[in-house]
This record gives C-alpha cells, sequence and structure tokens, in this order.
C-alpha cells in the first residue's frame, strides 16, 4: 500500500522493479512489431516501420502505464494474510475493470491513428466493439499474468521475512539460554566457593555436636536443593516469582545457619506478583551480592530485605541492605559493578530490550539498594508449576 511518505516516496521505492517492468513490456513491444513485419513478408502485404509501431507500442505502452496500478493491487489485496477469497475476488473484479479499460483505450488510439483510415471499422464504437471481442480475454490474462507477478514477489517477501524473524528469534532463544546458563554458573560458582561451603560445612557439624540433628539434616536438605534447582533441573528462561523465592528461600536459611544473630532477612512478595514469570536465577544472586558486600563486612548484625510487588503491569524488585552502600562517582552512580550485577543488566537487556531497568543507589538511611523492574506479561498470565 502506499506509505506515509506519499506516492512519491511509494515509486521511488519500486523504481528498479518498475524499470525492470518497463525493459520488459518495450521488449515485447518490439518483439510484436517485428512478429508483424515477418507476417507482412509471408502474407506479401506491404509493411513500414511506423505502422508496425502504431499496432505495437499502444497495447504495451497501456500495459506500462498500468502496472504500478496492478502492483499497487496486488499489495492491497495480497494472498498472504490468508483471506485468499476475498483476494480473488477483489483481483477478478479490478482485471476485469482495468482490462475493459485498457481495451477500450487502445481500441481508441488505434482508430484514431490507422483505423478510420484502414476501412475495417465504421466508427470509433465499432472499432472498441472490434478490439473487445479479438482482445479482452487476453487483456484478462495479461493482467493476470503480472498481478501474478507481484503476488510471487509479495509471497517471497513474506517468506523471506518469517525466515529472517525466525532467525531472529531463534538467536534471541539461544542468547536467552546462555544468560540462563550463565547465571546459573554463577550462582554455582558463588555458592560452591570455598568459603560459602565450608562456613556451611561448618555449620552443620556444629549443629551436630550440639545434637541438633534435625536442624542439620534440614541444612543438607536445603543446601542439596538449593544446588539442584541451581545446576537447572526442569527449569528454562523464566520461573514464577513464588518458585524463584522457594529458592530463595533455601539459600537464604543456610545463610542464616552461617551468619548466626548476624543476618536478619526479610521477604515480602505480594500475592498479585507471585505468579507472574521472570527470569530464572534473578533473585537469589541479587541477594547474594547484598549479603557478600554488605552484611558480612560488618561487624555486627546486618539486614536484607526483598520485596517483590506488581504495580501498573510492571514488577518491581528491591533488595536492601544495611551496610556501608556504593562508593559512588562524580557522577552520583556507583563507581563499579560486581560480576553478578552485570551479568543481570546484561540479561534483562536481553530478554526485554528497553523495557526493564535495573538501578542501583545509596538508600535514604544508608546502606546500598538495587531495583530492577519488569514487564509483568499478559494479564492472567501464570507461571507453569515446577
Amino acid at each position: 500500500m502506499v506509505r506515509n511518505d506519499g506516492i512519491a516516496g511509494w515509486f521511488a521505492a519500486r523504481r528498479t522493479m518498475f524499470a525492470i517492468a518497463a525493459v520488459i513490456w518495450m521488449s515485447f513491444a518490439l518483439i510484436h512489431c517485428a512478429q508483424s513485419y515477418v507476417l507482412a513478408r509471408a502474407t506479401a502485404r506491404e509493411w513500414t516501420l511506423a505502422g508496425g509501431l502504431v499496432s505495437s507500442l499502444p497495447w504495451w505502452t497501456s500495459w506500462l502505464v498500468l502496472t504500478p496500478l496492478i502492483a499497487f493491487l496486488a499489495e492491497r489485496y495480497p494472498f498472504t494474510t490468508g483471506r485468499h477469497w476475498r483476494s480473488f475476488g477483489s483481483h477478478a473484479l479490478f482485471g476485469a475493470m482495468v482490462s475493459l479499460a485498457q481495451v477500450v483505450a487502445v481500441g481508441a488510439v488505434f482508430w484514431y491513428t490507422v483505423g478510420r483510415h484502414a476501412g475495417v471499422a465504421s466508427s470509433a464504437v465499432n472499432q472498441m466493439q472490434r478490439y473487445f471481442g479479438n482482445f479482452f480475454l487476453e487483456s484478462i490474462v495479461t493482467y493476470a499474468a503480472t498481478a501474478g507477478v507481484f503476488i510471487a514477489i509479495d509471497f517471497a517477501r513474506a517468506v523471506r521475512d518469517e525466515s529472517v524473524e525466525r532467525a531472529r528469534l531463534e538467536a534471541r532463544a539461544a542468547a536467552l539460554e546462555s544468560s540462563v546458563a550463565q547465571a546459573r554458573l554463577d550462582a554455582l560458582s558463588m555458592q560452591m566457593n570455598p568459603h560459602f561451603l565450608f562456613n556451611t560445612l561448618s555449620a552443620i557439624s556444629g549443629l551436630v555436636a550440639q545434637d541438633r540433628r534435625g536442624e542439620a539434616r534440614e541444612v543438607i536438605q536445603r543446601l542439596g536443593e538449593l544446588l539442584r534447582q541451581t545446576l537447572g533441573a526442569g527449569s528454562g528462561p523464566f520461573t514464577g516469582v513464588a518458585r524463584e523465592a522457594a529458592l530463595l528461600d533455601d539459600y537464604l536459611y543456610i545463610q542464616r545457619i552461617r551468619f548466626s544473630d548476624r543476618l536478619g532477612v526479610a521477604v515480602s512478595i505480594d500475592d498479585g506478583s507471585r505468579d507472574c514469570l521472570i527470569p530464572s536465577m534473578l533473585l537469589q544472586p541479587l541477594v547474594e551480592n547484598a549479603i557478600r558486600h554488605g552484611v558480612e563486612p560488618l561487624e555486627g548484625k546486618g539486614q536484607v530485605d526483598v520485596t517483590v510487588r506488581r504495580d501498573n503491569g510492571a514488577i518491581r524488585i528491591r533488595i536492601a541492605d544495611t551496610g556501608k552502600g556504593f562508593a559512588l562517582g562524580p557522577d552520583g552512580r556507583p563507581l563499579r559493578e560486581g560480576i553478578g550485577i552485570a551479568n543481570t543488566r546484561e540479561r534483562l537487556e536481553h530478554i526485554y530490550g528497553g523495557a526493564a531497568s535495573l538501578v542501583l543507589r545509596n538508600g535514604d538511611d544508608g546502606g546500598a539498594e538495587v531495583i530492577v523492574t519488569l514487564p509483568a506479561g499478559e494479564p492472567g498470565q501464570r507461571a507453569r508449576s515446577a
């Protein structure tokens, strides 16, 4: 269809195609002229170049003039939208109208240039009637062939666009899978570092020595579940907020055992966000970052608050700690980001483009905050159960 930049822009976008059409139609005119010459020689009739051109040029030039109209009709009523009968009926109607107009116009041109002196037709109307009787079906076939070429081009363009879109989606899916795998590796590397395991095993040993075997078993089970989920057993690029919170709960249980009364944690998730989908392994690495850089360096007790809210079609995640906060540069932004934060930011860019954000800042009362805002997805979209 004609684009917003008008007819001139529409022609400009198709100038190569119309130039090729002009070459083809003029080639047909020359072939027609040569054909009339051969026929005249074979039948011993008089032939002149002017007469040959007059008999051939109007017919093929008319199709050259009509080509942009046929191209417009092919785009206006395509066969790639699934409404085949509507497109077929439209082309049948417009094909008959265009062919009738073409036959009448060429018949009139022939009458006023040659026909009225040739003694074949008795009047202009009679000449047009003769053209209609002899060439109307040929004109319809020509319209159909010309429209068919543009429809074939439209099909080829649709197939190409579909292939490009499929390749883009496959590349995006591969990037998402890669980002999920990287997030799991990052989380696993944090959890499997000797310091974490040593403290966790020491905590288990201490619980056993204190005859708190039930708690020791619980820590072992939580550690096993945490590692199983981190390795991605049965998990895809997205997971529900409720499932992500369950994974976070296993992690925080172990960290509470490790830090004893030095770590306080508050997790608040509203009911409206529990079934929403978010990227897998999103919360735990951010909380890990808050504990490692916010709470662990403190001599006394530290606090980590995790809040997940759904608000106006968006998921807002806030993770705050009571540590020393970020070291800020002259522009008020943190001087550096950890690997976990950088990877999370890159994942969000892969998944949501500019529709998601990750903001680092220092809290009004001290400490650091990480604010993540995500699109909530379609209303009623629910996470699949594990």
